[in-house]
């Protein structure tokens, strides 16, 4: 998932926010078990799982090249929130044993890591009871869009196709210009390799913050 910009949190004028508060009742009905998070937030040389017993969150606000941010001091008050969502170490445990069997060699467990604010940030706008088990696995920006994509597919049922979005580097015309780093953009692989063989994707939203900052959204569906 790509979060956009951090204040989203705070900053009540952007599109995405209503958008995400209104996830249960208008989006997805059903409450889910526990969360898998693929964050553009968490970039590690191997696919990487976080099992911890309690999630601590992460106030990860730097790290932007855009000089969009060179001179932005986010708000202090955003270093107070608070997501206290349960850990999901058995879902964690069970992405990794997929990853494996799917054919990944090395498959790291981290037992520190919290949660990114790439996950925690939507995650408060769309269930903010925080009652959610929720885990995270990483991407690798050194790898390209197919290995995503097959991360993806290894927790399917099935495995599906979409190969002009694996290849959107050389198939989308502006793909470097929109995306310079593409780990924010790898999460979405990882989802549609998930979604399975048969899913179609649904933009269920989109709208742009900063002029650059996108928040579209996609449902994948088997119906």
């Amino acid at each position: 998932m790509d979060d956009g910009s951090p204040t989203m949190s705070i900053d009540e004028s952007l599109p995405a926010r209503p958008f995400l508060q209104s996830w249960q009742d208008k989006v997805f009905g059903q409450t889910p078990k526990a969360i898998l998070v693929i964050s553009g937030h968490w970039d590690t040389s191997f696919p990487t799982v976080n099992i911890v017993e309690c999630n601590d969150i992460i106030y990860d606000f730097y790290g932007f090249d855009d000089a969009l941010y060179e001179y932005y001091q986010f708000p202090p008050e955003m270093h107070q929130l608070k997501y206290p969502a349960p850990a999901a170490p058995d879902l964690a445990k069970k992405v990794k044993k997929l990853l494996v069997e799917a054919g990944f060699e090395r498959v790291d467990e981290d037992r520190k890591r919290g949660l990114d604010h790439g996950a925690w940030m939507p995650l408060m706008l769309m269930y903010p009871e925080a009652k959610i088990p929720v885990c995270q696995l990483s991407v690798q920006s050194k790898e390209d869009a197919t290995h995503h994509y097959k991360m993806g597919k290894a927790l399917a049922p099935q495995g599906p196709r979409y190969e002009d979005v694996n290849q959107f580097q050389e198939k989308a015309p502006y793909a470097k210009m929109a995306h310079p780093c593409s780990d924010h953009f790898y999460p979405l692989h990882v989802a549609m390799g998930a979604a399975g063989e048969k899913a179609k994707a649904k933009l269920i939203h989109h709208s742009w913050d900063l002029g650059t900052f996108s928040y579209a959204s996609y449902q994948f569906h088997n119906s």
